[in-house]
């Protein structure tokens, strides 16, 4: 089955939400409900920290440290909302990580990603 535009924007985006989270040190936004529209990581042996997710008018960009932001999605497609929402280390037993909400035109999905 052909995966429609949005579906592959999804799956890059979780793609880079994984290699953020990928040898995290602290997770300094969010820390807790409610839901934000930011992530930032601070990663282990990285000289470019805090690494910062933002959505802001159906833009998410990164920054890395000082550095200017950078879209993530394509220019062609608008992402109609994301949110992030940490899970603390002691729920269910699991590491601390973050719940991902995404949802582009009507293809909405969600993904866990757990620091490592």
């Amino acid at each position: 089955e052909k995966s429609s535009l949005e579906d592959e924007e999804i799956n890059f985006i979780f793609q880079k939400i994984d290699w953020v989270l990928a040898g995290v040190s602290a997770i300094e936004i969010p820390t807790g409900p409610p839901a934000s529209l930011t992530l930032r990581v601070r990663k282990y042996n990285f000289n470019e920290n805090p690494i910062t997710l933002e959505f802001s008018s159906s833009t998410l960009s990164i920054k890395r440290r000082n550095e200017a932001s950078i879209p993530l999605n394509s220019g062609s497609v608008k992402i109609d909302s994301i949110s992030f929402s940490h899970i603390s280390p002691a729920f269910y037993g699991r590491p601390e990580g973050i719940e991902v909400a995404i949802q582009i035109g009507n293809h909405f999905a969600t993904s866990t990603f757990y620091a490592r």
